[in-house]
């Protein structure tokens, strides 16, 4: 009996030995099994290159420009970069032109159609190659479309997926051709449209506009309580040339150049249609009350017998603040602080005396004050276009009294009574405090 049970006791233990082989030797190939099916997995998932387009076989596109054509419809104008002519960086290639030289910097396509993108299509007929979007810079609207509505011509940009929303939104003046903007040489700049954007990059140190992003603007046509705007473009006469000279433009290298491009003024919106335009100083009181307002110029004067003084507002911040009363009338109380630093005065003023320099804030404020006031004439009384923000700052601090008035702001909104508080603080002076006296 011991032995038939040391024997039984054997060929139990070769049985567990048998199937730990098996279980390893099928887990091993669940491994690899699940291993290829996932390498598998993998190489369905890589999209690889299979759509890709070398540069060489693009138009990149760096203004485009709409405007209003013949029966109805909708003259496009693109401005695609040489990249021949651009490494060339010769004088003739940068005083440029829209012309179809071989070493031209850039080159102007227009088209027309019933849409943005029918006329897009149409260009294909003429350049050999893809007009590419994604590095567009500059979108101009004539005056002319943008007071029939700009809504529909929007749809083609934002639903477009090439085309950013850091592109800067401009509308040309009635007065002004879209390619005669977009075409005006200047020996500075190889490609018009990194003209118009190098102007608006200095935007800060000019209070002449408010320009708004592509993004921004069409955020604000689809906000309730607030209208949009941005800056104008147009032609301006060249001051440096002698009016015997006017009659020339040939944009010949180291030739001054009878117009210039001028970013100036700002459009103000209703709705989606343009209803007018803000001057400098008016386009001044609107970048106030936003808080835009950095390194601009803003001169005063001291008083009758002494004579202007120019200080930069290194910083300033606005805020608008509605009350509604119990009676519910609406009051937007305005606050603006200003930070500024002298930067020039033409007569003698001792600004090292406290109260000589209290009378330049206080100028200042007054300034500042009357900008604010003549922006909110012209808006608010004249265009009844809410640019400001006033029903969505309404919206921010009363919601439910909003709702209540929402579908009658354009009634109200003319109408609300507004306060205006400026405090001006000039903490420098520049080098000096008194500017050269002669000895007598």
């Amino acid at each position: 009996m011991t032995a038939v049970k040391a024997l039984m006791s054997r060929m139990k233990n070769k049985i567990k030995v048998i199937r730990k082989k098996d279980a390893s030797t099928g887990f091993t190939k669940r491994n690899k099994l699940l291993s290829i099916g996932l390498v598998l997995l993998l190489l369905l998932l890589q999209s690889s290159c299979w759509d890709k387009v070398e540069v060489e076989q693009l138009a990149i596109v760096m203004a485009i420009a709409v405007d209003k054509g013949e029966n109805g419809l909708v003259r496009t104008t693109v401005q695609v970069i040489n990249p021949k002519g651009i490494a060339g960086g010769t004088g003739k290639n940068m005083a440029g032109g829209g012309g179809g030289g071989q070493n031209q910097a850039y080159r102007n396509i227009s088209d027309h159609g019933r849409t943005i993108f029918e006329a897009v299509r149409g260009m294909q007929s003429n350049i050999p190659r893809e007009l590419y979007f994604s590095h567009n810079q500059v979108v101009i609207i004539s005056e002319e479309l943008a007071r029939e509505g700009v809504a529909k011509l929007m749809d083609f940009f934002d639903r477009n997926p090439q085309i950013r929303r850091n592109n800067w939104l401009l509308i040309s003046k009635r007065d002004a051709s879209q390619y005669e903007i977009i075409n005006a040489p200047n020996p500075l700049e190889i490609v018009p449209a990194q003209r118009i954007v190098g102007i608006i990059k200095e935007k800060e140190r000019s209070t002449a506009y408010a320009i708004n992003q592509l993004g921004d603007f069409l955020e604000l046509l689809s906000c309730r309580g607030v209208d949009a705007y941005t800056a104008g473009i147009g032609l301006s006469p060249n001051m440096a040339v002698a009016e015997s000279d006017q009659n020339k433009n040939t944009g010949s290298a180291g030739e001054s150049l009878r117009e210039d491009v001028n970013v100036t003024q700002t459009a103000v919106f209703r709705d989606d249609r343009l209803v007018g335009w803000l001057n400098e100083r008016e386009s001044r009181g609107l970048l106030w009350i936003k808080g835009r307002m950095s390194n601009a110029s803003v001169t005063v004067e001291y008083d009758q017998k002494h004579g202007n003084v120019s200080v930069e507002a290194l910083q300033g911040k606005g805020k608008i603040k509605p009350v509604v009363t119990r009676e519910g009338q609406i009051i937007m109380n305005i606050d603006v602080k200003v930070k500024g630093s002298v930067s020039e005065v033409d007569t003698f003023i001792d600004l090292s005396k406290p109260e000589n320099l209290s009378r330049v804030e206080k100028k200042l404020a007054q300034e500042i004050k009357e900008d604010i006031r003549l922006a909110l004439e012209k808006v608010q009384r004249e265009y009844k276009a809410d640019v400001f923000g006033f029903g969505e700052n309404l919206y921010r601090h009363y919601p439910g009294y909003w709702h209540q008035v929402a579908n009658r702001w354009g009634e109200i909104y003319p109408e609300i009574e507004v306060v205006i508080n400026v405090k001006a603080e000039i903490p420098r002076t520049g080098l000096v405090s008194k500017p050269i006296e002669m000895a007598k």
